[in-house]
């Protein structure tokens, strides 16, 4: 099983990509399923539940967060 772990959408400020284009791309990609992580944030569930989610494609939500080094 192939899936892409790590992608952000137009949510994390450093992508253009609506969610359903990322799907779409992983689909198109052959992937299996795509897990939208984004920065300090959890993609809005309404913008998942409208998503068009291919048959038998998975999709997770992550969040990406960073934390001050004990160095």
């Amino acid at each position: 099983m192939r899936i892409d772990l790590h992608g952000h959408t137009k949510f994390s400020h450093d992508n253009y990509f609506e969610p359903q284009n990322m799907i779409d791309q992983a689909f198109e990609m052959n992937l299996d399923g795509a897990c939208i992580t984004e920065h300090f944030s959890m993609v809005p569930p309404r913008a998942i539940a409208l998503l068009d989610i291919p048959r038998g494609f998975h999709v997770f939500t992550g969040l990406e967060i960073s934390t001050k080094s004990l160095q």
